[in-house]
C-alpha cells in the first residue's frame, strides 16, 4: 500500500495488481490474516489452489478456506477535495496526455506483472518439481522407514529369539556345570573305587599265586597218591593171587594127606640130616612164598613177581609129588632146585592163614626129607587132576 492523499487511491490486489476500488468493486479479505482481495481474484485463487493443492493466502501463504473468505462492506460520505471519485469520463477525454501516461503506466505495470506471473510460475515449477521430489523422498523415506520399522520389528524379534536362546544357553551351561561336578565326584569315587580293585587285585593275585602253589603241590601229592595207589592196588592184586595159591596149596596139602594117608611115606634120613645141617636154607619165609611183606610202600619189580610166582609153583609140585627133579641152582627167592631138594610137609594141626592175616601170624614150614617115588606132572592143574584121580580110585 503507498501512501498519498487519498487513502484508497494507491491500495493494490496482491494478486492482480490493480487498484482497490472500495466503493465500486466488490472486495473480501481473509479473516485469518486480514489481506484484502478482489472478490473474483480471491475466487479464482481458489479454485487454482483445489487442483491438488492446500487452499492458503496469496501473501502469507497462510492456510485458509473459502468460508474464512469474507466480503467487506465500505460507507462513505464523500470529500469534496478528491475530485479523483466525482470526475466525469469526460474530463479524462478531455486530458489525453494524462491518458498516454496512465497507458504507458498500465503497460509498465502489465510488463512487470508479466515478467512477475512469469517469475512466479518459474517458480512456481521449481516449487513444484521440489514438490514432487520432495514427494518422491517423502515417499521413499516412508518405503525406508517401513523397512526400518520391519527390520526394527526383525530384529526385535531376532533378539527376543536371542534372548530365549541366552537363557536357554545360560540353563544348559548351569546344568552342564552340575553335570561335570557331578561326574568330577563320580570320577572320584571310581578312582578311589578302582585303587581298591588293584589292591583287592593284587591281594587276590597273591593269593591265587600261594593257590597255585598250593594246587601244584597238592597235583604232586595226588600224583604220589595215585601211585601210591596203583602200588597198593597191585599189592592187593598180588595178595589175591597169594591168598588164591595159598588156598589151592591147602588144598593140594588136604589131597596129599589123604593120598598119605592110604600109603605110608618113607623118610629120607639123609635129607633129613642135609636139613639140620642147613635150616636157615630149607626155612621158608612166607613174605617170599607168598611175595608179600609188612612194608608195602616199596613197590616190587614184575621180574621178582614173577620169580616168587615160579617158586610157588615150584614149591606146589614138590609138595604134590613128593619132590620133583628141577634143574638148575638156588632161585633169587633162596628156593632150593636141587634134584634131591627136600619136601616141603605141613603138619596137620597147621592151618595156612590168609595175606590178611600175616601181620599176626608169621608161620614157616617144617620141612621133612622123605624118599617117595617121583611123579613128574607137566603143570600143576594136571597134577591136580591126577590127585583127584588116585582120591577117587582109592
Amino acid at each position: 500500500m503507498i501512501g498519498g492523499n487519498n487513502s484508497f487511491g494507491k491500495t493494490i490486489c496482491s494478486i492482480c495488481y490493480e487498484d482497490l476500488n472500495p466503493i465500486i468493486e466488490d472486495l473480501q479479505s481473509i479473516s485469518i490474516c486480514g489481506h484484502v482481495f478482489h472478490e473474483i481474484c480471491l475466487q479464482q485463487w481458489f479454485e487454482y489452489c483445489t487442483n491438488g493443492k492446500k487452499k492458503n493466502c496469496p501473501v502469507c501463504k497462510q492456510a485458509c478456506s473459502e468460508q474464512n473468505a469474507n466480503r467487506l462492506y465500505f460507507q462513505s460520505v464523500g470529500d469534496p477535495n478528491d475530485t479523483s471519485l466525482t470526475k466525469k469520463p469526460r474530463d479524462h477525454e478531455e486530458d489525453p496526455r494524462e491518458l498516454r501516461n496512465e497507458v504507458k503506466r498500465l503497460e509498465g505495470k502489465v510488463l512487470q506483472l508479466t515478467s512477475t506471473l512469469e517469475k512466479q510460475l518459474k517458480d512456481l515449477k521449481e516449487v513444484n518439481a521440489e514438490l514432487f521430489t520432495c514427494k518422491e523422498e517423502l515417499k521413499i523415506e516412508a518405503t525406508l522407514k517401513n523397512e526400518a520399522v520391519k527390520q526394527e520389528a526383525a530384529i526385535q524379534q531376532l533378539l527376543h529369539l536371542k534372548s530365549k536362546e541366552l537363557d536357554r544357553s545360560t540353563l544348559e551351561c548351569i546344568r552342564l556345570k552340575d553335570g561335570n561336578m557331578a561326574l568330577d565326584r563320580e570320577l572320584a569315587a571310581l578312582k578311589l573305587s578302582y585303587k581298591e580293585l588293584v589292591t583287592k587285585c593284587d591281594t587276590h593275585g597273591r593269593r591265587e599265586a600261594r593257590s597255585l602253589r598250593k594246587l601244584e603241590k597238592s597235583k604232586e601229592k595226588i600224583n604220589k597218591l595215585k601211585t601210591r595207589v596203583q602200588e597198593l592196588e597191585t599189592a592187593l592184586e598180588r595178595k589175591e593171587k597169594d591168598n588164591e595159591n595159598l588156598r589151592t596149596l591147602r588144598a593140594a596139602k588136604k589131597n596129599f594127606e589123604l593120598y598119605q594117608g592110604s600109603k605110608e611115606p618113607k623118610v629120607d634120613r639123609r635129607s633129613y640130616e642135609n636139613q639140620n645141617k642147613a635150616p636157615a636154607a630149607t626155612e621158608v619165609d612166607l613174605c617170599i612164598v607168598t611175595g608179600s611183606c609188612n612194608d608195602l610202600s616199596r613197590p616190587r619189580r614184575k621180574r621178582k613177581s614173577k620169580s616168587k610166582e615160579k617158586s610157588i609153583q615150584n614149591t606146589a609140585e614138590d609138595i604134590i609129588t613128593g619132590g620133583s627133579q628141577v634143574q638148575g641152582s638156588e632161585n633169587k627167592d633162596g628156593i632150593s632146585g636141587s634134584r634131591n631138594s627136600p619136601v616141603i610137609i605141613l603138619d596137620d594141626d597147621t592151618d595156612l592163614p590168609l595175606l590178611d592175616d600175616v601181620t599176626q601170624h608169621q608161620p614157616s614150614f617144617r620141612i621133612r626129607k622123605e624118599t617117595s617115588a617121583p611123579v613128574i606132572l607137566a603143570h600143576p592143574v594136571l597134577t591136580y587132576c591126577s590127585a583127584f584121580t588116585l582120591l577117587a580110585e582109592i
